[in-house]
């Protein structure tokens, strides 16, 4: 597993360290490669032993954990918190218990304070239909809808937020074994009808987490796609529309013929474009970074002249909770280009999807450019995943 990862070392972690697998555990490992990487995930067998295998180099490792406390999701921190260590490498020992004290640090710290406000008038909602509801099969719905949320109230006065719902009930049994026994048999009571102890037992979460909301809130809704509308007499047109939007986009394309497209965003004149090339033959890759008038000829190139990525370009990718984000960056001249796309998925998450472009001098930002998120077409990480690109200093 070392020289196919290139690793110094590992942490291993999960039901196989812990010693409590069963046949059809994997065995989960977080693996520190010597190489600056971009942090991915895969899942291998070998020797017959199916592996989940988290990659990342040691600098990316530790920022990944200190972006998910940031974002409320702890379980790489966790994770590396309670690993036993295995060193591939002489002298790489120190460097694992230094990344293992970080994760203990993480965690000791918490998550620290939340904006509850999704979740209070999410659970308010849900208690209230339940009162509402008649029908039982409806009622079995929002009763488990209602036990996630719950669990997410309660899971982050224990610093913890992100995570799958078998994470989350395995903190709260940790953590709180008493409540999370109550809460799963009045949870079990309502699934059978009688929802009284488990609507006494939510509006008491509630209650701790500043209590119920209908109103003097505001929310970001997810994101949508702005299309025309047309009356039914209009059928043609919305065809006839749909073919020259198809063809506007052919005729403008960002890339050249021989190019492939890698990122592509716009606004509502520009547009920035990433594409790729193997010209050189020998698997080299080389980007071409454009920016320009939509229809219109670059404004700007980077790299004027060939250059491998390697040499040009750096890449960040960082998985969030509920989410991820891609960040390709370069220097030209005195300025430094960071190429961003944040996509999430999660409704309680304090980051929004963005996309563009921001130009910084001197460690300021000097321009910041966003796109129409219905305008953004991502492929940065399959292309640079295991390209070698450098991350970000």
């Amino acid at each position: 597993m070392a020289s196919r990862y290139g690793a110094i070392g590992a942490f291993f972690y999960g039901s196989a360290q812990r010693g409590t697998s069963v046949e059809a555990s994997d065995i989960d490992l977080i693996v520190v490669s010597e190489q600056a990487v971009a942090g991915y995930r895969e899942k291998i067998r070998n020797d017959e032993y199916l592996f989940d295998v988290f990659v990342y180099d040691a600098e990316a490792l530790n920022g990944a954990m200190l972006i998910g406390r940031n974002n409320g999701n702890m379980v790489i921190s966790r994770s590396v918190a309670t690993a036993e260590i295995l060193a591939a490498t002489n002298g790489s020992s120190a460097m694992l218990m230094n990344l293992q004290q970080s994760a203990r640090s993480i965690v000791d710290a918490g998550i620290g304070p939340r904006n509850l406000i999704s979740q209070r008038q999410s659970v308010t909602a849900l208690i209230d239909d339940l009162i509402q509801s008649r029908d039982s099969m409806e009622q079995a719905y929002i009763c488990s809808e209602l036990f996630d949320c719950v669990i997410s109230l309660v899971t982050q006065k224990y610093g913890e937020l992100g995570g799958t719902k078998r994470y989350a009930s395995k903190i709260l049994a940790e953590k709180d074994p008493a409540f999370s026994l109550a809460l799963l048999n009045s949870y079990s009571n309502a699934l059978r009808g009688d929802t009284v102890e488990f609507l006494r037992i939510c509006r008491a979460v509630l209650e701790l987490a500043g209590g119920e909301l209908r109103e003097g809130f505001k929310i970001r809704l997810p994101d949508t796609l702005r299309v025309p509308l047309f009356n039914f007499q209009g059928r043609l047109v919305v065809k006839l529309y749909a073919f020259l939007l198809a063809f506007l986009s052919a005729t403008c394309a960002a890339c050249d013929k021989a190019e492939d497209l890698v990122f592509e965003c716009k606004t509502d004149a520009k547009v920035v474009s990433v594409c790729r090339t193997n010209a050189a033959g020998n698997g080299d890759l080389r980007i071409k970074y454009r920016f320009a008038k939509i229809g219109g000829a670059p404004e700007m190139s980077y790299p004027e002249a060939p250059k491998s990525a390697r040499e040009a370009f750096s890449f960040d990718y960082i998985g969030l909770n509920g989410g991820e984000r891609s960040i390709l960056s370069f220097k030209n001249g005195k300025y430094e280009y960071l190429v961003h796309h944040t996509s999430m998925n999660n409704q309680y998450s304090e980051m929004q999807n963005e996309a563009g472009v921001r130009v910084f001098l001197g460690g300021s930002v000097v321009a910041d450019i966003a796109c129409r998120l219905d305008s953004v077409r991502d492929n940065m990480f399959a292309t640079f995943n295991k390209a070698g690109l450098p991350g970000r200093p």
